[in-house]
C-alpha cells in the first residue's frame, strides 16, 4: 500500500522538479508511459489476493 503511495507523491512531484527543465515533451511523455506501467503493476500486485 505504500508503494502505491509512493508512485502518487512522485506523480506530482517529478514533473514539477526534476523535469521542469527538459525541453522537450518525451521527457515527461516516457515519465508518464513508466508512471503507468508501475501503477499498473502495483494495483495489480495488491488486488492479486482479493476473493469473493
Amino acid at each position: 500500500m505504500a508503494l502505491m503511495g509512493i508512485l502518487v507523491l512522485s506523480a506530482y512531484l517529478i514533473p514539477y522538479t526534476v523535469l521542469t527543465d527538459v525541453p522537450k515533451w518525451y521527457g515527461s511523455g516516457l515519465y508518464w508511459v513508466l508512471f503507468a506501467l508501475a501503477a499498473i503493476f502495483v494495483m495489480a500486485w495488491l488486488t492479486a489476493e482479493w476473493r469473493e
